[in-house]
């Protein structure tokens, strides 16, 4: 936050269990409030997507880091979406696959 009258950021977040409505919730604030809903749940997949990629074992953390290290992986928050590229390839489609939903929960541990 500024004091030069520049308008304060904040930041929004709701944690709970798997599949209790985390991100419906926090979509339907985001689009109340007009700003940018952030899905860090797709970090977490664009990690195992880098992972999965190399190939290196998702249960080993220094792998997963030392791969994601030598990609740019960047999440750009829209009011329409937020989109995931890596290497400047926009993988955000790429997120939601079946291989990426059975792997994520290894990355994200």
């Amino acid at each position: 936050m500024t004091g030069d009258g520049a308008a304060a950021l904040g930041v929004v977040t709701f944690d709970g269990p798997a599949a209790s409505g985390k991100s419906s919730v926090a979509k339907r604030v985001a689009a109340a409030l007009g700003i940018p809903f952030v899905s860090s749940g797709l970090l977490y997949r664009a990690a195992t997507l880098v992972a999965t990629n190399e190939p290196v074992e998702l249960d080993d953390e220094a792998a997963v880091l030392a791969a994601l290290a030598a990609h740019d992986v960047r999440l750009r928050p829209d009011l329409a979406g937020d989109a995931v590229s890596i290497d400047g390839i926009d993988e955000t489609a790429a997120l939601h696959s079946d291989a990426i939903d059975a792997a994520v929960s290894r990355v994200a541990a």
